[in-house]
């Protein structure tokens, strides 16, 4: 939307502008060029951004061009033309210079990624400062806090005019308290109880010790790790075919609570075919049954599989094979519910 606004301000400048050109008048032959009202940005800058030259005839086509061009370099809010004789006059205004940029109240947001938000908005001191700069800085700042379940931060911003057409910038944070989660349900378990589920999470409701541990408050973080976790919980014991179908996240009115659904499709519960060892092996077979320690028959555990690839890169560690890329791919057969395992063992360069 705030684009869209843009561009309509922008074209209603160029309209009044080629409107007051066309009227004060004809196309010309430009002789000089002069440019009034710069401070921080050279002459030749200016110039350099120029569709035309001298020489160039100046007429109601590119006149509009010129004024785009210049309004899009971002160095100037305000830009008119005029003619002298064969001379053309360019006006214009320059945006002021950030002089300094403080934000206070901040404690929740890293200040590494605080200087990212700030940087990839242009916020940048010694920069040209655009205000709608920082206009999404504050929409960035509201959306951070938000995934942290602070949602009733408020951002205030402050912009002082200094001398030499440079001005200073504050923001004021008032955090708030994140919102705490009221209830999390499971909907499509039936191997595993809601309770044992809910003991994998990183989140969880208000009781004795979430006042130490937080883990009532809630943040978009948090629930990625617990749906993570609950993946794992459910892999490592032969669901390999386990989902999350959907999660959904609510709030209370005032934003002080949180509701949180996940549902999930448990599957079948799978077990180890068996295995092979591919690619350039270095090591036998036998020893590297004897290292990874699995066994057909039994339930397949995604963890298992991990340990398995850790063992085998340390063998080849030890060897001198400091960098091996080890794959694990896994068949499954739906119809028996079993999963034959395929790693494939790249040791690269000895070292």
């Amino acid at each position: 939307m705030k684009n869209i606004i843009k561009k309509i301000a922008l074209i209603s400048v160029l309209f009044t502008v080629f409107m007051q050109f066309a009227v004060a008048s004809e196309s010309f032959v430009i002789r000089e060029i002069k440019v009034v009202g710069l401070q921080g940005v050279s002459y030749g800058t200016v110039i350099n951004y120029l569709p035309i030259r001298v020489g160039d005839r100046l007429t109601s086509e590119n006149t509009g061009e010129l004024i785009r061009d210049l309004y899009n370099t971002g160095f100037f809010q305000n830009v008119e033309l005029s003619r002298q004789g064969n001379t053309l006059v360019i006006h214009v205004v320059e945006r002021p210079t950030l002089s300094s940029i403080a934000v206070d109240g901040n404690k929740d947001i890293k200040k590494e990624k605080l200087s990212e938000i700030l940087k990839s908005q242009g916020l940048v001191q010694g920069q040209v400062f655009d205000n709608s700069s920082l206009e999404r800085v504050t929409q960035e700042l509201k959306q951070e806090y938000n995934s942290l379940g602070k949602y009733n931060t408020h951002i205030d911003t402050k912009v002082r005019e200094l001398p030499r057409n440079r001005v200073s910038v504050t923001i004021t944070v008032s955090e708030g308290s994140a919102a705490k989660i009221k209830e999390i349900k499971i909907i499509g378990n039936k191997v595993f109880s809601t309770a044992t589920l809910l003991r994998q999470f990183e989140l969880t409701t208000p009781g004795l010790f979430t006042f130490f541990t937080k883990k009532d408050q809630y943040s978009k973080e948090k629930l990625e790790a617990s749906l993570e976790a609950l993946r794992s919980y459910y892999m490592d014991r032969g669901y390999i075919r386990f989902q999350v179908d959907s999660t959904q996240v609510s709030m209370t009115p005032d934003k002080k609570h949180m509701y949180i659904t996940v549902k999930v499709t448990e599957g079948n519960r799978y077990t180890l075919k068996g295995y092979d060892f591919a690619g350039n092996l270095i090591l036998s077979k036998a020893q590297l049954n004897d290292i990874v320690k699995l066994k057909a028959g039994a339930v397949f555990s995604r963890k298992e599989m991990a340990d398995a690839v850790q063992a085998i890169g340390e063998a080849l560690g030890n060897l001198g094979y400091g960098f091996p890329d080890i794959a694990v791919n896994p068949d499954i057969n739906d119809a028996e519910r079993k999963v034959f395992v395929h790693f494939t063992i790249q040791p690269g360069r000895q070292i």
